[in-house]
This record gives C-alpha cells, sequence and structure tokens, in this order.
C-alpha cells in the first residue's frame, strides 16, 4: 500500500510569531482499486454552461486507477487528492464544441474534503499552450466568491465539465495542450492533455467570445 505524508501548520503565535502547532500526517493511497465510483456534478465554469448537457463519455475509462488511465492526463496525488483531465476524443474541427472533463479524485482510504468556491463549482484554472509552446490567454476570468467545500468519500471521485471554446479563442487550428488547477487546492494539477483542431467546419460554434455575458 502507498501513503501519501503532508503536515498541518496551526495559526502562529500571536506573541512570538511561531507557529503553535505542527500536525504530520499520513494518508494511506487505495492503489488496490480497480474502480472509482464517480459523482457527476455538473459545469465547472457556472456562467459559461448554460443549460445543454455534455456528451456522455463511453466506456467509463475514468473510473480505473490513473495508471492503467493514460487518456485520463492524471497528475500526482496532493494532500489525499488527484485531479484528472480528459477529453472524448484527441482531434476536433473549428466551430465543434470542446468539453473538458475535469475529475477531483480521492485514491485514499480515508473520507476527504476539497474546497470549492460558490456551491458546487470549483474554482478552476485551466491553462493552454499553443503548438508553439505560447502560453493562450484564457478570454475571461471566472473565479466565484463565497469559498465552499465538497465532502469526497474514500475511494470516489466528483466529474465535472467545460466548454473550453468559451475560455479560450480556438479559432486557429493546430495542437493545444491543456491544464487545470483547483485554485483553492493548493499545488493540486492534472496532467497535460493534448488536442488537435482541424481546419473548417458547418458545425454550429460554441458560443463565441463575443457573446459571453
Amino acid at each position: 500500500m502507498l501513503y501519501v505524508a503532508f503536515s498541518l501548520i496551526a495559526p502562529a503565535c500571536s506573541i512570538c510569531g511561531q507557529p503553535t502547532t505542527t500536525t504530520n500526517m499520513t494518508l494511506p493511497v487505495t492503489s488496490a482499486l480497480s474502480r472509482f465510483a464517480t459523482r457527476d456534478r455538473g459545469g465547472i465554469i457556472s456562467f459559461t454552461e448554460g443549460h445543454s448537457p455534455p456528451p456522455i463519455i463511453s466506456g467509463n475509462e475514468e473510473t480505473r486507477p490513473a495508471e492503467t488511465d493514460p487518456r485520463g492526463h492524471w497528475g500526482s496525488v496532493c494532500n489525499g487528492l488527484q485531479l484528472g483531465l480528459r477529453f472524448a476524443k484527441e482531434e476536433f474541427t473549428i466551430g465543434e464544441k470542446i468539453h473538458a472533463y475535469v475529475i477531483v479524485r480521492n485514491p485514499t482510504s480515508t473520507n476527504r474534503i476539497y474546497f470549492l468556491r460558490g456551491g458546487h463549482t470549483p474554482a478552476s484554472s485551466f491553462m493552454g499552450w499553443n503548438s508553439q509552446d505560447q502560453e493562450i490567454p484564457a478570454t475571461k476570468r471566472w473565479l466565484i466568491p463565497r469559498p465552499s467545500s465538497s465532502y469526497l468519500p474514500a475511494g470516489s471521485q466528483d466529474r465535472y465539465w467545460a466548454c473550453l471554446n468559451r475560455v479560450f479563442d480556438l479559432t486557429v487550428p493546430g495542437k493545444y495542450t491543456f491544464q487545470v488547477t483547483l485554485d483553492a487546492e493548493e499545488g493540486l494539477a492534472s496532467g497535460k492533455a493534448v488536442i488537435t483542431i482541424r481546419g473548417q467546419t458547418n458545425l454550429p460554434a460554441c458560443v463565441g467570445i463575443t457573446n459571453m455575458p
């Protein structure tokens, strides 16, 4: 069995300025699990998602352990949590909706609480790079006030989604690399996922930047 170690430091003493206590904790990683129970939590960026449901990922690949799920682009376990980023496919055409799936997993044998901002919507940061390794700026920030939290049982995971066309300008063909973090969970990040956007299409586009609220 694997273990994840981290420290909890209490607020500093008001007199000497030193931390009052430090608690070292070790959480066992549940590496023996063959499947993780999944809860669908809806759009990760509340003001852009509208009411259209995302496409369903077939095969339940995202429920497998990270080491047997390379398309899940799982990051390292951090403070008892693991973050994954996946797409239904690896190639898209301009104008096609590009849905990213963000999965927050508890791979340990201990129940966990992770922190969100506003209702059930994590304050996430998507990062993107084009084929020249240049960072592409997000077209709009989506930080949501009122910090909140979500209870995540051991061996389970929460799945969110986002339409990346409404976060980035993806109107130029090429290869794009994406990564996601949770702002309220320091150090927690997914792996990097690469997709390809090709040519022109007559498909209806996601709502463009100029139409966003």
